[in-house]
């Protein structure tokens, strides 16, 4: 099992992604109710402060287009979070987030 903590520029907060061959050690320790039948995840937690953590957990055999499914989630999230709309006339800023997180995901499944 991988795991990489990533500080996320701009928004704050930061980016946890896990590589493993199953979900059970994420679910486990971040007391979630089930992963079954799942090849992916993503999730929130705020620390008591506000600070956002956001997390990536993903199986070993996992696709470009799971990685982008769940990247997007995580856009989403901070979005949310930071109360901005996603405008589709200028959606340059969620594509630029989508694209950052995407890379991190590849650059770290990427390293030995």
């Amino acid at each position: 099992m991988k795991k990489k903590k990533i500080d996320i520029p701009i928004y704050g907060g930061d980016l946890t992604i896990y590589h493993s061959k199953t979900l059970k050690y994420v679910r486990k320790k971040h007391k979630l109710v089930s992963t079954n039948g799942f090849d992916a995840i993503t999730f929130r937690t705020y620390a008591k402060n506000g600070y956002a953590r956001y997390y990536l957990a993903f199986k070993k055999d996992v696709d470009a287009g799971i990685i982008a499914h769940e990247a997007l989630h995580i856009v989403s999230f901070i979005f949310q979070d930071y109360k901005i709309k996603f405008q589709l006339k200028n959606d340059e800023p969620q594509c630029y987030l989508l694209e950052w997180i995407v890379k991190q995901v590849h650059e770290f499944i990427d390293e030995k």
